[in-house]
């Protein structure tokens, strides 16, 4: 039994219970199957187009846990070339200065005439060029084209099929010295440079600070303004916004991009030219099965507001990752006309129901405080989601003190109002 098909065949198998199995194929790369299975199940869900190409290859867990999800690397593709398209700038060339396992730039070459991928890892920029010509053969025949583009609002069919072998692989250790490089491989002038650190040090420790990133985008930057009037950069999430404005000096936008309320990354679009913080405009998006949510609004605009505190009242509102990420806190209050239950609690409340909220809706069912009898009356089958906000007992301790188990549908909310009581809110969700 040849490889592939020994990796198509065990594709769903439990890879340690595998591994147990080896002596009995001896014909096969035991080691190799052993990572492109477990890689293409964690795959699965984050690249679902990728997974259903015969013979692409996913090299170490880290690679693949490292890279964007095919939604976000989609919408991050459109979204820079909408953005270069409305200030008249050609969508002709990008350069991926960052590729690893190549899900960018694959994203990239759907919007961009020529793409220049560049990985200083040989083993990984060989699997990516095998996988752009696998997936470039493939992309007439795979079969979930149309729902994966339902997914966004912005992307269709057409733009998905619209793959053409347009991605240049280099190999490369750059450097701010050598960055001149990379004019010999590109025909035309670059439009964009995009750049996703890693965010991990020589010990392999997570860092988040774009000093201790590779490449330090912050020395970087002087240099790569010769070769690009426009710069993306991809950040962690953990990554402190503020202080990422006042290091890059020259951002123009950001984006808070979570997919399915899951905060997955921060874009920050530079041009050479600065714009004051206060002015920036920032998107929090929310990528959803059912569409894309997108918030926009400035720092001073957001200073510029104040919400209402109120009472709970008949409904309760749980802000997207994404919006509070963002820190839109005073505006969400008067862009949804909400009321919010403390300075520093992030719910909000009104009395008839918000259809387009942007985030968690729920009906207020009870008000009650920490008090394990009354609980045990309102919950019969001992069963709620519980939820944190501004609230001085962690979940398990309530869970200890309550006898709550996790489940059922009612969800509560331990929190603080603005009169600083401790209180408990009972909610289903709509």
């Amino acid at each position: 039994m040849d490889l592939q098909t020994f990796i198509k065949q065990y594709a769903e198998a439990d890879v340690v219970a595998l591994a147990l199995k080896a002596h009995l194929f001896p014909n096969v790369d035991m080691q190799q199957a052993l990572v492109q299975i477990a890689g293409k199940q964690k795959a699965k869900s984050k690249l679902p187009t990728w997974v259903q190409v015969e013979g692409l290859e996913f090299p170490v867990a880290l690679s693949l846990a490292q890279c964007s999800s095919e939604i976000t690397a989609l919408f991050k593709a459109n979204w820079l070339a909408e953005q270069l398209q409305q200030a008249d700038q050609p969508c002709t060339s990008l350069a991926d200065l960052t590729g690893g396992l190549g899900v960018d730039s694959w994203a990239f070459g759907k919007f961009f005439e020529q793409v220049l991928y560049v990985e200083q890892n040989e083993k990984l920029a060989t699997i990516a060029k095998k996988n752009f010509e696998l997936l470039e053969k493939a992309r007439s025949n795979l079969s979930d084209t149309s729902q994966v583009s339902d997914k966004w609002d912005l992307l269709n069919a057409q733009a998905l099929d619209n793959q053409k072998q347009n991605i240049q692989v280099l190999n490369l250790q750059l450097n701010k010295e050598n960055l001149q490089t990379l004019a010999k491989y590109i025909s035309t002038p670059l439009s964009c440079l995009y750049l996703d650190p890693a965010r991990r040090n020589e010990k392999q420790q997570k860092v988040a600070s774009l000093q201790d990133c590779e490449p330090n985008i912050v020395d970087w930057l002087p240099h790569l303004w010769h070769y690009a009037p426009v710069i993306l950069l991809k950040t962690s999430p953990m990554l402190d916004v503020q202080q990422a404005v006042a290091e890059l000096k020259t951002v123009q936008k950001i984006v808070v991009l979570a997919h399915e309320n899951e905060c997955k990354e921060v874009l920050y679009l530079l041009s050479n030219q600065a714009i004051n913080y206060q002015e920036i405009p920032i998107l929090a998006v929310n990528l959803t099965k059912n569409g894309n949510q997108i918030f926009t609004f400035t720092r001073q605009e957001e200073q510029a507001k104040q919400a209402n505190l109120v009472l709970p009242q008949q409904y309760l509102y749980e802000p997207n990752v994404a919006l509070l990420k963002a820190g839109a806190f005073q505006t969400i209050a008067q862009r949804w006309q909400v009321g919010k239950l403390h300075t520093h609690t992030h719910l909000y409340t009104s009395e008839t129901p918000i259809t387009d909220f942007m985030g968690r809706s729920f009906k207020i069912l009870h008000q009650t405080q920490l008090d394990k009898k009354i609980l045990a009356t309102l919950l019969p089958e001992g069963k709620a989601n519980i939820t944190i906000r501004n609230f001085p007992l962690s979940v398990e301790e309530i869970r200890k003190k309550t006898g709550i188990k996790e489940g059922g549908s009612t969800y509560i909310f331990a929190t603080t109002n603005y009169k600083n009581q401790k209180i408990l809110l009972l909610c289903k969700q709509v």
